[in-house]
């Protein structure tokens, strides 16, 4: 082809600060020109060039996406695609994926569709009227779907458990860019980057700095993110007087800025009651990125990400007193912390480069529309 195909990214929501994997890797597209579809903008969220905004076609704006939802069809949707004419189009999450099945179908546009976690990892009994009604619409979007994107392996063993044929399934890591500058530690501290979620485990990493022994107990925990818990975990930090410094959310930038000059980074993710776990966790590759040593639980996809004793230290989840004693390890033995830290940031750049990965994805949008 002479010029670059078109394909149309659909996510609901236009872009929370917590999907910068979206954002970097329209930009790192290079055989193919996106454009960026989605229902609702999110204010203050992350600064991407969007083409078509569903509440921006309804006349009664705050109900277009629950009506898109149910019924699955949007006239000023179909206009617009018609018009642009992709000959691809890229769902992230499950869900956006089954809403965007029918219009899809009739249009005669292939669909691929990127399952990140909790898409696909969340129990079928649990959730609202709209969740059950996704998972039951799970079936026709894999019928109709080209190509089924897991994150990783895990990702990829939940959508084959859930009826997805293996022989749509590819798992593609969506990588991360790769920065020249190493970190400068400068604080003697813990950072936490995550949702205040049960899946994350913030309560959990608490309580194991409170069991740290003698000084080590004094080691503060810097807190960046919001969330349902964030409020628990405060009055938990005070209760067992555990130094915890809570910055709410945060750029990108000054995340990579905490990174820089922290001295480990933990976040000890579990399986959420209602079955949320770990698609692969960009977060943790985004940490050892920046030459910090990781912590974490041996969940979900976090392996895929941190091999343990190699490129990070990975615990039972929901066990706090190993959870102390990874910690304890890494704030007592800097040759250690220096080590890990290293061969992380090595084996980052070597498998999860988004300039590497991405010319992957490329050739998977083109496998389906041959």
């Amino acid at each position: 082809m002479s010029e670059k195909p078109t394909v149309g990214i659909w996510t609901r929501n236009i872009l929370p600060g917590s999907e910068t994997f979206i954002a970097n890797q329209l930009q790192a597209l290079r055989r193919w020109s996106p454009v960026l579809l989605g229902e609702r903008h999110i204010e203050e969220g992350l600064p991407v060039e969007t083409h078509f905004l569903l509440e921006q076609q309804a006349f009664l704006r705050r109900y277009s996406h629950k009506s898109f939802r149910l019924w699955r069809t949007s006239w000023a949707l179909e206009t617009y695609l018609s018009s642009t004419a992709p000959v691809l189009l890229h769902a992230h999450f499950g869900w956006s994926g089954v809403d965007l099945v029918p219009t899809a179908r009739r249009l005669g546009i292939p669909l691929v569709v990127t399952f990140h976690g909790v898409d696909i990892t969340r129990c079928r009994s649990q959730g609202s009227l709209g969740d059950r009604l996704y998972w039951n619409r799970l079936r026709d979007l894999f019928d109709y779907s080209a190509i089924l994107i897991a994150v990783s392996d895990y990702i990829a063993s939940k959508l084959e458990a859930s009826g997805a044929p293996k022989s749509k399934i590819r798992t593609v890591y969506t990588g991360i860019p790769i920065e020249g500058r190493r970190r400068e530690q400068t604080r003697s501290e813990i950072l936490f980057v995550g949702r205040f979620v049960p899946k994350k485990g913030a309560l959990d990493l608490i309580r194991a700095v409170h069991g740290l022994e003698g000084n080590l107990a004094s080691t503060p925990i810097r807190f960046i993110g919001t969330g349902p818990l964030r409020s628990e975990a405060q009055e938990l930090a005070t209760r067992l007087r555990v130094r915890a410094f809570f910055q709410g959310q945060q750029s990108p930038h000054e995340v990579s800025e905490a990174m820089a000059r922290s001295k480990i980074f933990c976040v000890p993710s579990k399986r959420a009651p209602d079955g949320d776990s770990e698609g692969l966790g960009m977060v943790f590759l985004e940490a050892a990125a920046s030459g910090l040593p990781v912590v974490s639980t041996n969940h979900g996809g976090i392996p895929e990400a941190v091999r343990h004793e190699e490129t990070g230290l990975l615990v039972a989840e929901g066990n706090v007193r190993a959870l102390r004693d990874a910690l304890a390890r890494l704030l007592t033995d800097r040759y250690l912390a220096r080590r890990l830290g290293d061969a992380g940031r090595e084996w980052v750049v070597r498998n999860f480069d988004i300039n590497a990965q991405t010319p992957k994805l490329e050739r998977l949008y083109f496998e389906a529309i041959v």
